[in-house]
């Protein structure tokens, strides 16, 4: 079993049926989902209507190229996988975004690591367009995890426009990445006070002792260095 596979949803288009048979059950004893066809048109249905993660395709189906089926990926991961002959077609479907691809024949062991590296760069190819977006001031760049998410909150606060104040203290919750971070900045930028600055402290790197002295303010003299509490206060007065 292969943590990294374990439950992924994994396509298989090829239409030599020995090494379909193979390589779908060798993804299955991984621990992953797979879905496997033989042609360009059943690998087109397979696309539009499955939750997918990954894909293989091979070049030369009967019924058409399967590069072409990156044309209907959406923001599924996709490995080629081509026989002699097939290189330039493969290297102009990673140009139109393809994940990688396998020269055939392949050792089996070599699929689960060009999966792992095929979502490490889509991860970090989402986290430069999230820099980008922000640092162009454009918005901020949600994953598919958490659009259902926004899309509610933004209905929420299109409709309740009678709010005169600012929004009410809002929690949230949840362990590292899952996006807190973001959403706080969202809700900043539709809040009242979206034209202040919106100040970050992590908690995490503050004494336990002096913690509520920098959210809150403190007293001159109260510990060492303490000489005003009115940065604290003008910091909280500016956070959305």
């Amino acid at each position: 079993m292969n943590a990294f596979l374990s439950g992924r949803e994994i396509l298989v288009v090829d239409d030599e049926p020995l090494l379909r048979k193979r390589l779908t059950r060798f993804l299955e004893s991984e621990g992953a989902n797979v879905v496997s066809v033989s042609t360009f048109e059943e690998g087109k249905n397979a696309m539009m209507s499955l939750s997918l993660d990954f894909a293989l395709l091979d070049v030369h189906l009967p019924d058409g190229l399967g590069d072409r089926l990156l044309d209907f990926a959406n923001d599924v991961s996709c490995v080629i996988m081509t026989a002699d002959g097939g290189w330039e077609i493969a290297v102009e479907a990673m140009k139109r975004g393809a994940g990688d691809y396998m020269a055939k024949p392949f050792e089996l062991q070599e699929v689960p690591l060009i999966l792992a590296r095929c979502a490490s760069a889509k991860r970090s190819d989402r986290s430069r367009a999230h820099r980008i977006e922000m640092e162009s001031g454009e918005g901020l760049f949600f994953g598919e995890s958490l659009k259902g998410l926004k899309a509610s909150l933004d209905k929420i606060l299109t409709a309740d426009r009678r709010l005169s104040g600012r929004l009410p203290p809002i929690l949230l919750e949840g362990e590292t990445g899952t996006g807190k971070s973001t959403f706080a900045k969202w809700l900043h930028a539709n809040g009242t006070r979206k034209n202040q600055e919106l100040v970050v402290v992590n908690c995490a790197a503050l004494p336990e002792s002096l913690t509520e002295s920098e959210l809150f303010g403190h007293e001159k003299g109260a510990f060492t260095d303490a000489k005003s509490k009115a940065n604290a206060q003008a910091q909280a007065r500016g956070t959305g």
